[in-house]
């Protein structure tokens, strides 16, 4: 395991999500952002802003939402 990966608190022991684990999460990813406006395609990858604004909401951390994304204020 390379320094970067310790560094970032990842470990080999952490199982990979399954394809339909990601497929579910990209879902949950789409239908949040749906309800709030944000402009997201039905397929294809999801832009980084938004899954960082999604897994902000999901940690409860509304000073990130405002700061990334304005108009969630």
């Amino acid at each position: 395991m390379s320094k970067h990966a310790r560094e970032q608190g990842w470990s080999w022991t952490d199982p990979a999500p399954t394809p339909d684990e990601l497929a579910a999460r990209d879902s949950d990813i789409r239908a949040w952002a749906e309800s709030r406006g944000i402009g997201v395609t039905e397929r294809g990858r999801i832009p980084s802003n938004v899954v960082g604004l999604y897994d902000a909401a999901r940690l409860d951390r509304p000073q990130e939402l405002k700061r990334d994304h304005p108009s969630e204020e």
